[in-house]
């Protein structure tokens, strides 16, 4: 199901306008979803399992999902050793790994009484530079095809 509405347009143009821009939302949603799917709730080898199960019947979760689930309890209830936080990426929804990446951000300075001007951004931690590293390989594999 497409979320293209409310359209508060009334022109052709625009309207279509409208709906190139939420088609091409999507298309980046869809790549960074497949990107970033180790540290998401979804199923990392979706598409090889869509080819064996039926379509019809409600999707059952895998084995990998199912531990992610669990895995994410443990986390929230703090019950994980520090080993197991170091090896294992945390799983999380969309919404936040885009919240975490937001933190990153440009600050313009300026020096008073002087022309000095500079732009600073804000220290990626390891896990914001692992979501970049990610989002960065997206862009080899596709001019690589």
């Amino acid at each position: 199901m497409l979320d293209i509405r409310p359209i508060h347009h009334h022109l052709e143009n625009r309207m279509r306008a409208h709906f190139l821009i939420c088609m091409l939302s999507y298309y980046v949603v869809w790549h960074l979803r497949r990107a970033w799917s180790k540290y998401l709730f979804s199923d990392e080898n979706l598409d090889e399992t869509r080819t064996n199960r039926n379509p019809v019947i409600t999707a059952v979760p895998t084995e990998k999902v199912k531990n992610k689930k669990t895995r994410r309890a443990r986390e929230n209830s703090n019950e994980h050793s520090a080993n197991e936080s170091e090896t294992v990426p945390p799983t999380q929804s969309f919404r936040t790994l885009l919240n975490r990446l937001a933190t990153i951000c440009l600050t313009q300075c300026k020096i008073p009484n002087t022309n000095i001007e500079f732009n600073k951004i804000t220290t990626q931690d390891n896990f914001q530079n692992e979501l970049i590293k990610l989002i960065k390989q997206i862009n080899t594999t596709n001019d690589s095809n």
